[in-house]
Formats: structure tokens, C-alpha cells, sequence
């Protein structure tokens, strides 16, 4: 009927049950001892970002029986540089699994551009600028400005970072070119 007990129980910790069952005349009874095994514990960390040309390691951490990562890796840790969901399923010694995810973003790389490889006319300068925008400039001769002011000729590269703190760099060479030798002869 419906004022009799449920058969059926879902534990949250082991637990020994008892139970007992008459027919009005004859009384049977029996104890079952229930455990609980423990889900395994898996977080693959918050969501986050790398730049453009790098990889990310994602752990599973160690310990467990069994792996399987989206792409059908089995192993611990796997290499990623794609943006995407990325999960992983695992499963400890009494065949119990979880899993979890983790959401990779991909930065594109800040754009800098000294422009073309240029000469410049002895005794003259050239201002190189790296543009405006970026939250960090260094230049190969240690300056820190968006630009700088070229006396020589030679090899310049800049390396610029933004807000991602994503970095790219871009190179340039100067030549310089000797002033005219102007001779208009004797008086």
C-alpha cells in the first residue's frame, strides 16, 4: 500500500541499514552495510588566457586510475594552445569519476610595426616609434618610450606589451648615407 516504507534508500555516507519484513505471522529481518566511495576530486582551475604563438599546460593532478581529456588524451596533463572549452574525466580506484572544465582564450599578439628597413643622411636623425597604446615599450639600447631618436645606423628592434600582457617585437635597420662631397675647385 501506500503507508508502507520505500525499498529503496540513496546514502550519503556509509551507512549500515536493517530492515525487517512480516507477513503478520512470520517476521524476517536483515542488515546490509552500504558504503559510500568517494568521488574523486577534480578541478582544473578557473578560466583564463595565454598569448598568441604560447601553450598551456592543463593538470588533472595525479593519483587517479584513469584520464580522458576532450581531445582523447589519456595522460595527466596535456599541451593546449587552441581557445575552446577544454574538459577532462577522471576516475579514482573504486571506478568512481567526475569531471570538470575550463574555458582557454587565445590573446592576439600586440601589432608593431617600425615600418621598412630605411637609410638616413649622415649627420641627421631619425625618430623610430613603436606607436602609441601599449602598456610597456623596451628598446634594444634600454630605452622605455614609445619612440626613440636614431643618430646611427645599425640593427633597432622594439619589443612592445599591452593590456593582455601579450609582448611582440619588430625590427628595423638604418643605413646611413655620407653627406655630398661638394668641391666647386679654386678661386
Amino acid at each position: 500500500t501506500s503507508d508502507e516504507a520505500s525499498p529503496v534508500v540513496a546514502p550519503l555516507m556509509t551507512t549500515t541499514y536493517y530492515v525487517e519484513v512480516s507477513d503478520g505471522n512470520i517476521i524476517l529481518s536483515d542488515d546490509i552495510l552500504i558504503t559510500v566511495l568517494p568521488v574523486p576530486q577534480l578541478n582544473l582551475g578557473e578560466d583564463f588566457a595565454i598569448c598568441s604563438g604560447n601553450e598551456a599546460l592543463l593538470d588533472a593532478g595525479a593519483g587517479f586510475e584513469f584520464y580522458l581529456w576532450s581531445n582523447g588524451q589519456t595522460t595527466q596533463t596535456i599541451t593546449v594552445s587552441n581557445p575552446g572549452l577544454y574538459w577532462a574525466v577522471v576516475m579514482n580506484e573504486f571506478d568512481c569519476y567526475t569531471t570538470d572544465s575550463i574555458f582557454l582564450t587565445v590573446n592576439n599578439l600586440p601589432a608593431v610595426n617600425l615600418g621598412p628597413d630605411n637609410a638616413f643622411c649622415e649627420g641627421s636623425q631619425v625618430m623610430l616609434s613603436a606607436g602609441t597604446g601599449f602598456t610597456s615599450y623596451l628598446w634594444n639600447n634600454g630605452e622605455t618610450s614609445y619612440y626613440i631618436n636614431v643618430t646611427d645606423p645599425g640593427q633597432y628592434w622594439v619589443e612592445v606589451t599591452d593590456d593582455n600582457g601579450c609582448s611582440n617585437t619588430d625590427t628595423v635597420m638604418l643605413a646611413m648615407l655620407p653627406k655630398p662631397l661638394v668641391d666647386l675647385g679654386s678661386d
